[in-house]
Parts: structure tokens; sequence; C-alpha cells
């Protein structure tokens, strides 16, 4: 059985220098029968704002679709049914990119 990881987004109470609130973004590795967060990998907590990788498209239609939810202790999962969603980066900075890999077939 493949681990969990999936990517998600938690908003902080800090405030970046552009005035907007910061996010907490990593990796959900483990949830609860709660439906809450027992283990995560966090990647950076400054990021004021994010965005998706917009080099998957295909012909200049988008291949997949990203699916949001917010578990009941405040994060924001972030995945697809027709891929891997991860992060650019292993590390987060002011600002965090998002990229899919497509399942293979």
């Amino acid at each position: 059985m493949e681990q969990l990881k999936q990517c998600y987004i938690k908003p902080t109470r800090h405030v970046h220098d552009s005035g907007f609130r910061t996010f907490e973004i990593g990796y959900i590795l483990e949830m609860d029968n709660k439906n809450r967060v027992k283990r995560k990998q966090v990647l950076g907590q400054c990021s004021d704002h994010i965005y998706q990788d917009y080099m998957n498209l295909v012909e200049g239609k988008i291949v997949y679709c990203l699916n949001f939810d917010l578990t009941m202790d405040g994060y924001i999962r972030i995945f697809s049914h027709e891929g891997k969603v991860v992060w650019n980066d292993d590390m987060a900075l002011s600002s965090a990119g998002l990229k899919f890999i497509p399942n293979k077939k």
C-alpha cells in the first residue's frame, strides 16, 4: 500500500510583508479515523499566495482536475484523481508552486 502524501495549505496568523496572511504548506502523511491530520511534513510557513504550475497543458486544455477540501482541523487538502499533486520545491519561500504528475496509463 502506498503511503498517503497529499499537499495541504493551512492559514497562519503571520502577516507577510505584502500585507496578506501567510500559509503553512506541506504534505499530509497520515490521517486519523476522525478526519484529523495525524502526521505531516511542513515545507514552509511564509507563503502569501499559491499558484498552479501551468506546464501540464495539452493543446491548450487542462488535462486534470484539482480537488480541494477542508479537514476538521483546518487543513486544505489538494489532490487529483488523474495523478499526483506535489509542491515544486522541497522548501517554501515567499511564493510556493504546485505541480501535477499524471497517472501512468
